[in-house]
């Protein structure tokens, strides 16, 4: 278990919530309440460069930071000063839900963003939710082998009907844990009759029927429910996230157990206005996508080395933390192990057989 500890990642709170954000070309985020700042290319060639709006639509975010810097002197460079990127942050209050910003890019309000998987699936590509199979990937170096080669690959093309073009593949918290009040999952009879808010909701068909093979009852929760529920929940509630959104969005102030499941990953796709990409030359596009691909990488490299961060954060503050024990992961595997994979989903079941069968890459070694 200690391997997969380190896998997880923590949102940290480095920006001001709500306003508006450029970063420079000295490294730094420049701020003001309702102002865009814009960047200063590093290497400015072009005077009227291709400003990329780059939103993050859930406050600001440790572990993108700096893959957001790279990218924007990457582009700077390689473009010889064509392209520039800004980044707009905008908290949950701003943008409503996810669908909102995604909205926000298919009709190129912002030219690029990262859009949970869950999200995706619901709303344009029913394949993704393969993702959330339970224990589909057998760790990051088997994760990023697949998202990065050529199933994630075949994925991120498919969304190319649907107006925006996929460009890869971030971590958004990485594996998924569960927290509450006081309760621990130590055994499978831990979650019979016990209420679970489910990250992507009881309408994504694996998430619930997870949750429905282990006897708990799923139920779904927008942003502002998940905070009521930390405030007003009982011992018994259990909410499912993962670390770094617990720590950003402050449940772990209420929520002061943690249960280390690590059933399934909470993934994000990065995407960009397909008509905005079209109209790019060759050239800009392959840079797009080489920086865009390298930032993934990045993020998700960083959302691991952050990982052991958030865990000795949540103990040092008292926080119960439980690892499962190998037993118990076991029987949920045992448990689960026909969801996604026997029956109709929509998404073909060679797609998880490919999935299981993709060896492993260095991923790890590569920090």
């Amino acid at each position: 278990m200690k391997g997969i500890c380190k896998q997880l990642g923590i949102l940290g709170t480095l920006f001001t919530f709500g306003a508006v954000l450029m970063m420079s070309s000295d490294g730094h985020l420049g701020a003001s309440a309702g102002t865009r700042i814009l960047a200063k290319p590093s290497n400015s060639a072009s005077s009227s460069p291709r400003t990329i709006r780059w939103l993050v639509a859930h406050g600001a975010n440790a572990d993108i930071d700096q893959p957001l810097k790279q990218m924007q002197n990457s582009l700077s460079q390689r473009s010889k000063g064509e392209l520039r990127l800004e980044v707009v942050i905008k908290d949950r209050k701003t943008i409503s839900n996810a669908v909102t910003a995604l909205e926000m890019v298919e009709t190129g309000q912002y030219e690029m963003a990262q859009i949970y998987t869950t999200t995706i699936s619901s709303r344009l590509d029913p394949k993704f939710m393969v993702f959330d199979v339970p224990f589909l990937f057998r760790d990051h170096d088997h994760a990023s082998a697949v998202i990065d080669g050529p199933i994630g690959a075949e994925l991120l093309s498919g969304l190319d009907r649907f107006g925006v073009k996929g460009l890869g593949f971030t971590y958004s918290g990485g594996y998924r844990i569960l927290t509450s009040k006081g309760k621990s999952i130590k055994s499978l009879s831990d979650f019979v009759d016990t209420s679970v808010v489910a990250m992507g909701g009881v309408t994504n068909k694996v998430i619930s029927e997870t949750f429905e093979k282990l006897g708990a009852k799923p139920v779904s929760g927008s942003f502002a429910e998940r905070q009521k529920l930390a405030e007003e929940s009982t011992k018994g509630d259990v909410v499912e996230t993962t670390y770094t959104r617990f720590w950003n969005s402050g449940e772990h102030r209420r929520l002061r157990t943690i249960s280390e499941t690590y059933h399934s990953m909470h993934l994000t796709t990065i995407v960009m206005n397909k008509k905005f990409f079209d109209g790019l030359s060759d050239n800009q596009k392959k840079i797009i996508a080489e920086t865009s691909k390298e930032l993934a990488v990045y993020e998700r490299q960083q959302s691991i080395r952050l990982a052991d961060e958030a865990r000795d954060r949540a103990k040092s503050l008292g926080l119960k933390v439980h690892s499962v024990s190998s037993e118990v992961r076991n029987e949920m595997m045992e448990r689960l192990r026909d969801v996604g994979r026997v029956g109709p989903y929509p998404f073909p079941r060679e797609l998880v057989k490919r999935i299981d069968g993709t060896p492993s890459k260095a991923f790890l070694a590569d920090r």
